[in-house]
């Protein structure tokens, strides 16, 4: 590539470097236009059951609920024994006393270390779905295991002097929960989601506090909720919870009302949201499942408005990339090699642009002799040799900047292809060929972002430049981008890898078409 193609690219690794920065250290809400609702996944409602009563909470003002001293409840609810329910997508253990969620387990999902075929993502001794009544429920079941089949439901029910709640399992990513106690009470779910990937760091910057409110969504990373929470209205707020990066956990309101939600963290693995009720009973269906936008919408309540496709410009190539990327592994059951055919798809796609980029440096090769002879003739005369270079230039019918503005062009494609490669669930522990087991984690070996650095360098000197300066930009850029790709997702990198390979038999199709036609 010329010097212009590749000052092209380095602003694009920069972006991409500089745009994953401001993913990890930002914590900047999103809102997102309104979207109707869907109706045709809605369960069966829990507010039914047997016993229950609707009673009415004074009306009151909406506000924002100032951060609470009262302690909680102070006995381990755990300690005192657990009932574990079984259905065909999770495992869930909630606390006899109480009917707190203690610890979920999805099935299907490999954990960190890609072994098991579970996932643990709400960690052993947390409390979600608590309240501050809990301490006088009990399970009125006395099994300590229960299961529920394909196509059934299993009611659980824990009651006291002070509430009571009852829980609906299906055999889906979703589950009911109805809830009476005092209106004054909270709700809580604490602390963050589990930690489901052996990167850490990567993981964590994802854990995000979410909400809809108005048919608009919002998310708060949890270094932005560090300190005193911050409570928000609970007026017209459709649902609320957390997500990890590949994980969501999210409570859907049906029936009932909340005065303000809030989340706070004292940590980065220590996030709490809690819902202060207005108005009970008060019945949930709460999602826990893939952060995937499919799986979203299909439960629907506009939970996938909270998937993001990047921002505006980059938004409708990363949908229409990722709905390739599903039908393409309908048709090939291994990611790797998706990857592999769609950078030829992608190259072909592009190979107009390409060829016009590679015509013009051939133009600029071709025009180097004329061109050194403009300088030696206007040595010292600046001003007449930028006017005898445009004008031979045009003579010529050369556009300086003509092979820069393909690449360009096609830089909204390449970013909308990180996005989708660097988010979609569809990777995460999807393995390739021999050591590339997880695709959504980099090479443990780092020979993909080697190899990719060599035919990035030997494609870069493949190109019509005879200009050393060129060459010394390429093999710079080269060694700059290698850098970059060293910790990336093995997928990009192997996307990036092919895309340069294919490259240069690219360009040894154009020379051969370049001499067959020579330019006038």
């Amino acid at each position: 590539m010329n010097k212009r193609t590749w000052i092209a690219l380095g602003v694009f690794a920069v972006l991409l470097v500089t745009y994953q920065v401001w993913i990890y250290f930002s914590g900047k809400p999103k809102s997102q236009a309104p979207r109707t609702q869907d109706t045709t996944q809605v369960q069966p409602s829990v507010s039914q059951a047997p016993g229950t009563t609707q009673t009415q909470a004074p009306d009151t003002a909406t506000k924002p609920a100032p951060e609470t001293t009262v302690a909680e409840p102070a006995p381990s609810f755990a300690a005192e024994g657990l009932v574990r329910v079984e259905t065909p997508r999770f495992t869930v253990e909630l606390t006899r006393r109480g009917g707190r969620i203690n610890s979920l387990t999805l099935k299907g999902f490999k954990g960190p270390d890609r072994k098991e075929n579970q996932v643990n993502i709400v960690r052993p001794g947390s409390e979600f779905l608590a309240t501050w009544f809990d301490h006088g429920l009990y399970c009125t079941s006395a099994d300590s295991v229960l299961g529920v089949g394909e196509g059934n439901d299993l009611t659980l029910s824990f009651e006291g002097p002070e509430g009571k709640k009852f829980y609906t399992f299906s055999d889906g990513y979703t589950f009911s929960v109805w809830i009476e106690g005092p209106d004054t009470s909270r709700l809580y779910l604490k602390p963050s989601l589990a930690v489901t990937e052996a990167n850490r760091k990567d993981d964590i910057a994802e854990h995000h506090f979410v909400y809809q409110r108005n048919d608009k969504v919002f998310s708060e990373s949890i270094k932005k909720v560090l300190g005193p929470g911050r409570g928000t209205p609970g007026d017209n707020l459709g649902w609320f919870g957390t997500r990890s990066k590949y994980f969501m956990f999210a409570c859907i309101l049906q029936e009932g009302e909340l005065r303000s939600i809030a989340a706070t963290a004292e940590s980065d693995t220590g996030m709490k949201v809690e819902a202060t009720l207005a108005k009970t009973p008060l019945s949930l269906l709460v999602y826990v499942g893939p952060f995937d936008y499919d799986v979203l919408r299909r439960v629907g309540y506009g939970l996938e408005d909270i998937y993001s496709f990047g921002f505006w410009l980059i938004a409708p190539f990363a949908r229409f990339i990722f709905l390739v990327f599903r039908w393409m592994h309908w048709l090939i059951p291994n990611y790797g090699w998706v990857i592999l055919v769609f950078s030829l798809v992608m190259k072909v796609a592009f190979s107009p642009l390409s060829y016009y980029t590679y015509r013009s440096m051939k133009k600029m090769q071709d025009l180097k002799p004329k061109m050194e002879a403009l300088q030696a003739k206007y040595k010292d005369k600046s001003e007449e040799m930028n006017k005898a270079v445009m004008d031979l230039y045009k003579g010529e019918k050369v556009n300086p900047l003509s092979g820069c503005f393909p690449v360009l062009l096609q830089l909204p494609v390449f970013w909308a292809l990180y996005q989708v490669l660097r988010t979609t669930i569809d990777l995460r522990a999807a393995p390739w060929i021999f050591w590339i087991q997880d695709l959504s984690a980099k090479d443990p070996f780092y020979i993909l972002p080697i190899v990719m650095g060599g035919i990035s360098l030997l494609n870069g000197f493949l190109q019509p430049s005879t200009d050393r300066q060129a060459k010394l930009t390429s093999a710079l850029m080269a060694g700059v981008f290698t850098f970059i790709f060293l910790n990336f997702p093995a997928g990009i990198v192997l996307y990036w890898l092919s895309y340069n390979l294919y490259s240069i038999a690219e360009q040894a199709i154009f020379r051969r078409l370049l001499k067959k036609k020579p330019e006038a």
